[in-house]
């Protein structure tokens, strides 16, 4: 196994093509993407399936330049539109605020420094593209709350390429995605993506974009071919509305098979690299992938993992492009999520008794005598705690459903009383059983259900203490409860702990590997901010 120093990380000096200037950029991010859970997807993969192909991530460890990068700005701990502001326009500011450096002052980002020198640009995102990270690089607001006045921005800034989820904030009000884009094709859509406007106001920016010569795709079936479908345009404009607010995770995507209306990541990324591939000019394209956040945010391990695979396909095809073209890729995070870890714990009877550590945990390795030739007496090996053998990684691939999907429905139900607690312990339970390795007791299925009448708190008194005691400072999310309360209950069985519901402080890290001089400037320790410079100088600008 590759050994990851998280806290030491120091330059990776590979040989690499240089040249003055590269032609494209991409910037991938991963939002919430931590060296913890970096190291969690290398590890199961490395120790559970040795025979796979490795990750984009592991190759650039190996064949890149990689930088310890620290995102705390004027604050110790960063946010998504803080980080990504300094990324796009190469400032700290204040948290929260999109666009904007520490003086209140309007910064020109990158992408549109980028677009007033002739490259193309694009933005692609599972999230919102309303959302914090994408609308940093194309617009300007003081705080990432006015998405109904980030949308028009995104339109007049002109960005070639926009793909992603946010469609109540482009619809007028009462819209209901996808109905209010029948006319586009749009169709029935997969678990969790339709919804309702969340404007107050009768602007349809759809059509807005329409009238100003943007491509309207709203299906995944239209994303193919796509770059066919605007070859004759001199500079072609696609907006892509698969989701009425962040996508689906990609685990919940698999409800609907071959009949899927929403992309992945990847399936955007090669959609935009189909359009944007075209010019002669060069391009700018910025790739989120946002669920590995709210999937850290939610304390959902297994979805995190699988949305991390996710953002890595789309990885590994900028990759392939960048081999073909003179592309620059950079690969950072713009913080940190949850704070999480794999930890040995307790085997304890008393413990296993109070119904909180399953069987995995108390399955121990033991070992004879013949083991131990200097061993004497009649002993055996074995150690006091689990350590966490590595086939325990497993589980978090086995989950083919996220918390979310898990929970949210029946808890839904249960607070409207359509249903009964009984009925609804049992829903999730069938559900646990169904499409993830775990087992939980009724009591423990009730813990996660149940919520005050305000339909935003737990309540578990002395039930719960590990959740009580920082849940209103840690655990901001309210409607996130039932998901972070399973997320701890599954802990013994997976090893996976989360310290938080929110972001940590902790540097994350930057790859950058293609043809410009300027990858090697990612070594060492750098800022997020730093990217900013990165960028501009390899698209020489």
């Amino acid at each position: 196994m590759k050994i990851r120093f998280f806290g030491l990380l120091m330059a990776m000096s590979v040989p690499m093509t240089v040249g003055a200037q590269a032609k494209n950029v991409i910037l991938f991010i991963g939002d919430g993407m931590g060296q913890d859970i970096i190291d969690i997807a290398t590890m199961n993969r490395e120790k559970n399936h040795p025979g796979a192909k490795p990750l984009a991530l592991e190759t650039l460890f190996d064949d890149g330049q990689y930088a310890l990068t620290h995102v705390n700005g004027l604050h110790a701990v960063a946010d998504s539109a803080s980080s990504a502001t300094a990324m796009a326009c190469g400032a700290q500011t204040l948290p929260e605020a999109i666009g904007y450096d520490r003086k209140g002052k309007i910064c020109k980002t990158i992408l549109e420094l980028a677009r007033d020198h002739g490259r193309w640009t694009g933005l692609v995102t599972d999230t919102r593209l309303s959302h914090a990270t994408p609308a940093a690089f194309a617009s300007h607001v003081p705080h990432r709350s006015y998405e109904n006045e980030i949308v028009p921005q995104l339109i007049d800034s002109q960005v070639n390429v926009l793909l992603g989820g946010g469609a109540r904030h482009f619809l007028p009000a009462k819209a209901k995605f996808p109905e209010a884009m029948a006319e586009y094709g749009c169709q029935a859509s997969d678990y969790g993506a339709a919804g309702e406007s969340k404007r107050k106001d009768t602007h349809n920016y759809v059509s807005e974009a329409a009238a100003n010569g943007y491509t309207v795709v709203c299906t995944r079936g239209q994303l193919h071919g796509i770059g066919k479908t605007v070859a004759g345009d001199a500079a072609p404009k696609v907006l892509g509305l698969f989701s009425n607010s962040g996508h689906p995770y990609i685990n919940d995507l698999g409800i609907s098979g071959k009949r899927r209306s929403v992309p992945t990541v990847a399936e955007m990324t090669k959609a935009a690299l189909d359009v944007l591939g075209k010019s002669e000019t060069g391009f700018f394209l910025m790739v989120e992938g946002g669920q590995i956040d709210w999937a850290l945010h939610d304390n959902d391990a297994g979805t995190a993992l699988q949305e991390l695979l996710e953002f890595d396909e789309a990885v590994r095809l900028g990759l392939d492009f960048a081999k073909k073209t003179d592309t620059l890729i950079l690969v950072t995070a713009d913080h940190s999520t949850g704070g999480v870890g794999l930890s040995y714990q307790s085997t304890s009877d008393e413990a296993s008794a109070r119904g909180f550590v399953p069987k995995w945990v108390s399955d121990r390795e033991y070992k004879t005598l013949a083991s131990f030739p200097d061993l004497k007496g009649d002993k055996r090996y074995s150690a006091n705690e689990d350590f966490l053998p590595y086939t325990r990684l497993k589980l978090l691939g086995e989950q083919r459903k996220s918390f979310d999907y898990l929970a949210e429905p029946w808890g839904k139900k249960l607070s409207k009383k359509e249903i009964t607690l009984k009925q609804a312990v049992a829903g999730v339970r069938q559900d646990l059983l169904q499409y993830t390795p775990y087992e939980l007791t009724d009591r423990q299925i009730t813990r996660a259900l149940h919520l005050e009448a305000d339909g935003e708190s737990h309540v578990y008194g002395e039930e719960c203490p590990e959740y009580q005691e920082t849940a209103d400072r840690f655990y901001v999310y309210r409607e996130n409860g039932r998901r972070n309360i399973l997320g701890k209950l599954v802990s013994p069985q997976n090893g996976v702990v989360f310290s938080t519901g929110t972001h940590v402080h902790v540097p994350v890290l930057t790859f950058a590997a293609g043809s410009a001089e300027d990858a090697a400037r990612v070594r060492g320790q750098m800022t997020n901010a730093d990217i900013y410079g990165i960028v501009k100088s390899a698209l020489g600008l």
